[in-house]
């Protein structure tokens, strides 16, 4: 097997961050200082130029807002439960549903919820077929010594289940899907597997056929650093981005060879690559787990990471999407779904 090239694991330089951005006929170089990110009173406290963020979603009175996904239309599908209301159980808060939003967004109450409760897990939702899928945060039989978390598909208009396709290892911060297939692309743990790893393999599954075929295979001597159950794709397919625990971000091309690795000093909850012909095209942005949203600018072994905001208002454990815009989505801690986009006034590219 590949092994993973180790670059020293140290931040950016704390003062400066240079980016070379690519335009339409153009190149051109966009400097910041860390020390001179705009402040704000939204989601981030800090924001650094060349992005703007707008609150879409108003979360206000409900908490576990934390799954989100866009459906083929561009409507919004966030999950979330009341912070309070009627319990199930002693144990138990009150249910989980889907709320469903136009693309420009709204308010979270029950006009929007859809009347099926449902049970994923945080973090970034599959959309394939017209169908929401998503990892069940529970498992299925919580006595069992080896948990095994269903994976089912949900109506994006009523939240009801459609079906279950297999049990699964692990609840994911993140799965994709596959441009060119439409398979899912997830972390699984498998017969195939060393029965001493904690990692997984990452494989791609056909919830129509039921057939799943290791992509990238365990590696039992990253003993858990290769953990990597936050997944995108490039909107071409060719290349897949795989991160967890501490081992940063790899890339690997169609048949799970490593390509190269971008270090990041913290374990990264969601990751998302930037839509064709927007300001984003060609970005890669991650989450990390310190509260911070980071971008990788023509992503590369040697490629600069630099952040694009942060602050104690942004949920760690949530995935990234995009919506119908190409701007990044992601639930923060401040009782909104916040939509970060370029800042027309400051534009990262040049026609």
């Amino acid at each position: 097997m590949v092994r993973r090239p180790r670059a020293p694991v140290i931040d950016p330089p704390g003062q400066t961050s240079t980016i070379a951005r690519v335009g339409v006929g153009a190149l051109i170089l966009t400097l910041f200082v860390v020390a001179d990110i705009r402040s704000t009173e939204a989601a981030f406290p800090v924001l650094s130029p060349g992005y703007a963020q707008e609150d879409i979603v108003d979360t206000t009175g409900y908490s576990g807002a934390r799954s989100l996904a866009v459906d083929a239309g561009g409507s919004l599908l966030v999950t979330a439960q009341r912070s309070s209301g009627v319990r199930r159980s002693d144990d138990e808060g009150p249910p989980l549903h889907f709320y469903r939003l136009p693309p420009s967004g709204g308010r979270l109450d029950d006009a929007n919820r859809l009347p099926n409760e449902v049970g994923v897990s945080s973090g970034g939702l599959g959309v394939r077929g017209g169908l929401i899928y998503g990892i069940d945060g529970a498992p299925r039989d919580p006595n069992d010594t080896d948990p095994k978390y269903p994976l089912r598909a949900y109506d994006p208009e009523t939240g009801a289940i459609v079906r279950e396709v297999g049990d699964w290892w692990i609840p994911h911060f993140q799965m994709t899907v596959d441009p060119l297939t439409q398979d899912l692309v997830l972390l699984d743990k498998c017969e195939c597997l060393n029965d001493d790893s904690i990692s997984g393999a990452i494989v791609r599954f056909n919830p129509d056929t039921g057939v799943r075929t290791v992509l990238v295979p365990d590696d039992p001597l990253e003993t858990g650093l290769s953990h990597r159950n936050v997944l995108a794709f490039t909107p071409d397919g060719e290349t897949l981005f795989a991160a967890g625990g501490l081992a940063g971000i790899d890339a690997y091309n169609r048949e799970g060879e490593l390509l190269y690795n971008i270090a990041v000093p913290h374990v990264v909850h969601g990751m998302v690559y930037g839509k064709p012909g927007t300001c984003f095209e060609d970005v890669l942005f991650y989450l990390r787990d310190d509260q911070t949203l980071w971008a990788v600018v023509d992503p590369s072994a040697t490629a600069p990471t630099a952040p694009v905001g942060g602050g104690s208002g942004l949920d760690g454990f949530t995935g990234l999407t995009l919506d119908a815009q190409g701007r990044v989505l992601t639930v923060t801690g401040l009782d909104a779904v916040t939509a970060i986009g370029p800042d027309l006034s400051s534009p990262l590219r040049a026609d």
